[in-house]
């Protein structure tokens, strides 16, 4: 309060009168009470501005957002003409060139080639998380453990010639969009599948543990792990904890599955050491 007048109490009288004791504790406790009411209504209208403020740049943030994704999507869709353009022309001075391509010019094409197809699968990787923004959530009740039966199935080719131990627990019914909680196990499966590929025997767990109203559910591999240190870049749009000549990735699968989950109210949370493999989990609300 910054004791600013508001008003004036004042009270009048028909005739004289001695003020007694009891007169002024009904009066000091009426200014008491007025006093107060006045700083709970002062309280009040600071909180209404605050809220208001905040309605007002949560509105803006959300378009720029919004814009912001546009702008994404729109790049990434009008970029898929240069690179079909330079894979063709590559292609194009292949044939062109027949047996006067010498070694030396085969390896830059090659070199071309390798971009394009990596800048292909960035592109496809942005309108994925463009398109993961913003379509709406068709929420119904989920089956975690045929979710993850059948991204298990589809990432089978990937481990063919490996050795890979599955530990699934017991999974839970959880309210979710089935189409975007499978992109979510898709990612963090092939998260552990690339990342255990040093292991001569590779392990992935999957489990779930109640929290209160929602499941955690883990995803833990053996594979390399990342430096804690570093934990805040996981799930950042194109950041990446190891080299690409290590692990091929592009950096969107994470911050993808962040995306899911926060639209979905959940928190996700990762845990690792160097060398030591990592932990992955997300909340998720009950059924």
């Amino acid at each position: 309060m910054d004791h600013t007048t508001v008003g004036v109490f004042g009270i009048g009288l028909f005739h004289k009168h001695a003020w007694t004791a009891t007169d002024r504790a009904v009066l000091e406790t009426t200014m008491h009470s007025l006093s107060l009411a006045l700083e709970r209504a002062a309280h009040a209208r600071e909180l209404t501005a605050q809220r208001d403020t905040l309605d007002a740049r949560t509105l803006s943030l959300s378009a720029a957002n919004e814009e912001l994704e546009a702008f994404a999507y729109s790049v990434s869709h009008d970029s898929r003409t240069p690179v079909r353009h330079l894979t063709s022309f590559g292609q194009l001075l292949r044939k062109a060139l027949g047996d006067r391509l010498d070694e030396k010019s085969a390896r830059y094409l090659n070199i071309m080639d390798q971009a394009a197809t990596r800048m292909t699968t960035l592109i496809d990787a942005i309108l994925e998380l463009s398109r993961t923004s913003q379509q709406p959530l068709r929420l119904r009740v989920v089956d975690l453990g045929a979710v993850v039966a059948s991204v298990r199935a589809l990432l089978e080719p990937e481990a063919v010639d490996r050795q890979v131990t599955w530990t699934v627990g017991p999974l839970p019914l959880v309210m979710g969009d089935l189409s975007l909680l499978r992109q979510v196990m898709e990612n963090l499966f092939s998260n552990a599948l690339k990342y255990t590929l040093p292991r001569t025997k590779a392990h992935v767990e999957v489990w779930a543990e109640e929290e209160g109203q929602d499941w955690r559910i883990f995803v833990r591999d053996n594979g390399v792990g990342f430096d804690a240190q570093y934990t805040h870049k996981l799930f950042g749009v194109f950041q990446r904890l190891h080299r690409q000549e290590e692990f091929e990735g592009n950096g969107v699968g994470l911050a993808n599955v962040r995306r899911v989950i926060t639209r979905h109210g959940g928190v996700v949370t990762a845990e690792g050491e160097l060398d030591q493999g990592a932990t992955f989990s997300f909340t998720l609300p009950k059924a």
